[in-house]
């Protein structure tokens, strides 16, 4: 039996995930994972404030960004405004994406 081991070449790992395909790409996730995280934290808003009308503004943003360290591209959801502070704090709606 052959053994092998393998090394990843860290330098050249960062390098493809910096490329701007793989921004594009996870740019595109956190732009749908804030849809979605929107459209729950929005009706739940509405709901709990009895708007029968939209709230101005989403409570939930994204965002591409490279990491400071390595530079690699990072998807970022984050609140957007006081009301999606609120919406997380009760909710936990972005964490729920998390599992």
């Amino acid at each position: 039996m052959v053994s092998a081991s393998f090394r990843p070449d860290l330098q050249g790992v960062r390098a493809a995930l910096s490329q701007p395909g793989v921004v594009k790409a996870v740019g595109e996730m956190a732009e749908g994972i804030a849809a979605q995280a929107n459209a729950a934290g929005l009706a739940r808003i509405n709901a709990k404030y009895h708007r029968k009308k939209a709230i101005y503004g989403k409570p939930y943003r994204s965002y591409t960004t490279k990491g400071h360290k390595y530079g690699v591209a990072l998807g970022i959801v984050t609140t957007a405004s006081g009301l999606g502070e609120e919406d997380e704090a009760e909710n936990k709606t972005l964490e729920s994406f998390n599992h």
